[in-house]
């Protein structure tokens, strides 16, 4: 009965832990991008490069700058 009642109240503890775990990273990503990941930014349709500074349509795979021949 002890062992049941150890392993339920480390269930209780941990539960509530990795939850908050889970929050908090999920506002840290939200606050790193802003409303930009989710598709209310200005310009959500392009990607700008970050070395040569040109606009890349967004598209479903890898964004890949032909000028700099690289994926970023």
């Amino acid at each position: 009965m002890i062992y049941f009642a150890l392993i339920l109240l480390g269930i209780v503890i941990a539960i509530p832990i990795l939850l908050v775990n889970k929050f908090e990273s999920s506002m840290r990503s939200f606050f790193r991008g802003g409303f930009g990941g989710l598709g209310q930014g200005e310009n959500s349709n392009y990607i700008t490069c970050t070395k040569c500074q040109t606009k890349i349509k967004r598209v479903h795979t890898a964004p890949y700058c032909e000028k700099c021949r690289q994926f970023f």
